[in-house]
């Protein structure tokens, strides 16, 4: 092989070889995009999952302190009018 035909032959190459890389890149980009996307979609379902955990949390803690309350208030009205509860059950 002479050396012109080398000179060919690599060129030809690294135009082969310049197209495989953008194409890869290309490929490889879009994939980064796509993989962004959906993590972004999963973080914000989380996110929000966790913001409606904490809610719920707080007016479980709320209704609970409430209800405690309430027993409280019941037990005071019937031992001051002497009435007798019977547990459900």
């Amino acid at each position: 092989m002479t050396d012109e035909q080398r000179k060919a032959l690599n060129q030809e190459l690294a135009g082969f070889f310049g197209q495989l890389e953008r194409h890869v890149d290309a490929r490889i980009d879009g994939l980064a995009q796509t993989f962004t996307k959906r993590f972004d979609a999963l973080e914000s379902t989380l996110d929000g999952m966790a913001a409606r955990l904490d809610t719920e949390t707080t007016e479980r803690s709320a209704l609970t302190r409430q209800v405690d309350r309430h027993q409280d208030w019941i037990g005071q009205l019937a031992q001051t009018t002497h009435t007798k509860l019977v547990p459900d059950l």
